[in-house]
Order: C-alpha cells, then sequence, then structure tokens
C-alpha cells in the first residue's frame, strides 16, 4: 500500500502532463506558453472583441515564445504580415506578399502576470527598450485559448492601454515562414534525422 501512495501523485501528475493541463514543475504560470499563438479575436477600442474581417489576416498575426526554464520567462517573437503597400494594420492589411514585420521582447511570466520588454532583434539595437505588464486570462469560449490585456504599443495595433487581445494555439510549423525566429534569436527546432 506504501508503494501506491508513492506512486498514485507521480502517475496522476504524468496523465495530466499527457492531457495538456500541467504547468512545468517549478513554474507557476496559468499555462504553459512555450510555442506559437495565433491572433484570433481583438478589441483595440474597449467596444468588445471581433474577429478578422478577411479571411487573408487569419493566422497573421502570431506570438512565439521560447521559455527559458531557469528564469521566469524567455523571448517572445511576433509577427505581422505586410502586404503590398507596405501595411501591417490588422484592420487594413491584405497579407498578399507573404511577408512578415517582427518585433522582440524579453518576457516574464508568474501566475497571471506578464511583462514584455522591447528586445534588440539580431543586428540591431533598441533605444529606449519600453515595458509593458500584460493580464492574462483563460478564454472559455475555446481550448488553448487565452486573453492578453493589452500588448505593447503598437503590436497588433495595440494602444497599450486597454487594447485586449486573444490568442490560441497552433503548431510551430505556422511560424517559421515569417522569419521572425531568427530575427528575434531564437532557435529553430532542430530537424529529426532520417534512420
Amino acid at each position: 500500500m506504501r508503494l501506491l501512495k508513492q506512486f498514485l501523485p507521480g502517475a496522476l501528475c504524468a496523465l495530466t502532463v499527457l492531457a495538456g493541463g500541467c504547468k512545468e514543475e517549478g513554474r507557476d504560470v496559468l499555462f504553459d506558453e512555450d510555442g506559437t499563438w495565433a491572433l484570433l479575436l481583438y478589441d483595440l477600442d474597449g467596444r468588445g472583441l471581433e474577429s478578422f474581417s478577411a479571411s487573408s489576416r487569419v493566422d497573421q498575426f502570431m506570438i512565439h515564445f521560447q521559455t527559458n526554464l531557469e528564469e521566469t520567462g524567455g523571448i517572445a517573437a511576433a509577427a505581422s504580415c505586410l502586404d503590398s503597400m507596405g501595411r501591417t494594420d490588422l484592420t487594413q492589411t491584405l497579407c498578399d506578399v507573404g511577408k512578415f514585420e517582427c518585433r522582440c521582447f524579453d518576457y516574464t511570466f508568474e501566475g497571471s502576470a506578464m511583462t514584455f520588454t522591447d528586445r534588440a532583434p539580431k543586428g540591431g539595437e533598441v533605444t529606449d527598450p519600453k515595458t509593458t505588464d500584460i493580464e492574462v486570462a483563460a478564454y472559455p469560449e475555446y481550448s488553448s485559448t487565452y486573453r492578453f490585456e493589452p500588448l505593447p504599443e503598437g503590436l497588433f495595433n495595440s494602444d497599450g492601454v486597454i487594447s485586449k487581445y486573444v490568442l490560441q494555439a497552433r503548431g510551430n510549423a505556422l511560424f517559421k515562414p515569417t522569419g521572425c525566429l531568427d530575427v528575434c534569436g531564437i532557435a529553430a527546432e532542430p530537424v529529426e534525422e532520417e534512420k
């Protein structure tokens, strides 16, 4: 019976991890953010959440988080699609050229609070890095979906104060073509060798 008592908590945690609801040991966070998240809904001015008016913008505004398990955060790379007129405005861009504008951040995440601090892209510099406090909450209408309030000023049209965004987990393959992993100094996942 003693062996069962020792085995049971570990087995339950393992099952919870497989179900996707377990937090990494030693981290007190609302959810495991590591990976790619795509913008699903947004509220730019307090009028309520809305979805994209054009299907070409779906999955074209994303954030990729790379956690640093020795710290309480890591690096976030954000990608906004460009159009043939150079626009990245999420209410106007046509997303018609397959190119992206990248922004990079160092971030921390504890409980339901995140902070994003501007990070220089590879080969660049940030003269006046700004830090934005972000409150994160579950968005119960969908699984693996969370509300971020706000995002840093200028990111996805954010005013940095009242804007709200709902992001949903996606596969990392969606983010790789943006080129923002390299721009922000995030190592790509190694390609598995064929046996």
